[in-house]
């Protein structure tokens, strides 16, 4: 097999690289980009990896295979926790269960209006929800003829869906509204948990903690809350409006995997609280929007990411703050980023697709200026992605043996390693 060819790249800092830079206001987003036709695409035999992608392996990772059965975008893609099925949701309304043993649909069910989907407590069921809050959970039925076979059906919320979020372990789901309202419910019996008045605006995010045992919420009136579940009794204000102006608008929350750290991206950086004691960590400031698009930890808890406004990609020390170094995007913005399970290697993907990075992670803790850095990267070229077509959005699977990539008008592109 031909040997990637890694370019090295020499990193910056976040206030000197970003500081200079334009900011773009809420009111001024990137016009959106009409889809493209795929290209005609090549023919890749199937091939099963043999072992997970990371950073000793990724030098053999490849395009393994495309799967071609939507006709438009995919709107959502899960993996089942066995690692051994995948499912998407198209607005062709289209669901489709993947063998990813072979590559081929393993289930094709059509009229599905689902724009989110992930699968249920079991990996024989499958969780799909409409943009007006009805949730649908389905067996999956894989003897003749096989479907999907509904198990139960409710609406979740009545109002404007503004956030969804499920559990990590899948038996949760929470629905945010206009009117400020949570409403919980238990998987796969449709059950109802609470409901309650998280905030006097609009619900815009949700996050459930990493134990399932709380949940976070973030609204449109700058308030950041965090309540216990299953009861819905309130832990902590991070921000309250209530008690007087607060100087951050947050915009999306999310939790370190040990769930003791809570980061919340601010119109104006990075708020990082306590997660126990309620208590304020560390602030990282930057320009309008520079990490509003992606804020995530690595699967490790030691890195915090984050994305937005600007061509650059923030890496920062998780438990202080401090600033790793910038990845750049060659001038585009980012619209996603993932991690592999090992937190070695990091997936880009700027906007609008036209390309996809590969970043190797392992020499971001040297302990050399974040600007003296170098880390190796490849693009959508060195991973054998065919050219003239625009991407949509990056997956790993969990167990690290599949990186997906969307594209914008259905195929999706298959890399693992399989030597």
């Amino acid at each position: 097999m031909k040997r990637k060819t890694w370019l090295w790249i020499v990193l910056g800092t976040w206030g000197i690289a970003l500081l200079g830079l334009g900011a773009c206001s809420p009111t001024e987003q990137p016009k959106p980009t009409k889809p493209v036709a795929t290209a005609t695409l090549p023919s890749v035999d199937w091939q099963r990896p043999t072992r997970p992608i990371d950073r000793t392996s990724v030098e053999a990772l490849h395009l393994t295979g495309i799967l071609q059965q939507h006709q438009s975008t995919v709107n959502a893609v899960d993996f089942s926790q066995s690692g051994t099925r995948m499912a998407t949701v198209g607005a062709d309304d289209q669901l489709v269960v993947w063998n990813l043993a072979s590559g081929e649909p393993l289930i094709v069910q059509d009229g599905n209006q689902g724009r989110n989907l992930f699968f249920g407590p079991q990996d024989t069921q499958l969780v799909t929800i409409t943009p007006t809050g009805r949730v649908d959970v389905w067996t999956i039925n894989v003897s003749p003829p096989r479907n999907l076979e509904p198990l139960t059906s409710f609406q979740g919320y009545g109002g404007r869906v503004t956030a969804v979020a499920h559990s990590a372990d899948r038996t949760l789901l929470a629905f945010g509204g206009v009117d400020g309202s949570v409403h919980l419910w238990r998987l796969p019996e449709g059950e109802p948990v609470a409901e309650f008045i998280a905030h006097a605006g609009t619900v815009q995010a949700l996050t459930f903690a990493p134990d399932g045992q709380s949940l976070v919420t973030v609204s449109m009136d700058r308030g950041v809350s965090l309540w216990r579940l299953p009861d819905a009794a309130l832990l902590h204000k991070f921000t309250d409006p209530e008690t007087g102006p607060v100087d951050i608008m947050p915009l999306d929350a999310t939790f370190s995997p040990d769930g003791k750290l809570l980061a919340v991206s601010t119109e104006d950086g990075v708020r990082v609280w306590d997660v126990a004691s309620g208590e304020e960590r560390y602030t990282i400031q930057a320009v309008q929007n520079a990490a509003a698009n992606v804020l995530t930890f690595s699967p490790d808890g030691t890195l915090l990411v984050g994305c937005g406004s600007q061509p650059l990609i923030g890496v920062w020390e998780a438990q202080t703050g401090t600033s790793l170094g910038l990845l750049p995007t060659q001038g585009e913005l980012c619209a996603d980023v993932a991690f592999s399970p090992d937190s070695a290697l990091l997936v880009v993907m700027p906007r609008p697709g036209r390309d996809v990075y590969l970043w190797n992670l392992e020499h971001i803790h040297d302990d050399v200026p974040p600007e003296e850095k170098q880390l190796a990267r490849v693009d959508r070229h060195a991973l054998g992605l065919p050219p003239g077509v625009r991407f949509y959005e990056v997956a790993w699977s969990p167990d690290g043996r599949f990186l997906v990539v969307l594209d914008e008008v259905g195929p999706i592109y298959v890399l693992s390693v399989a030597e």
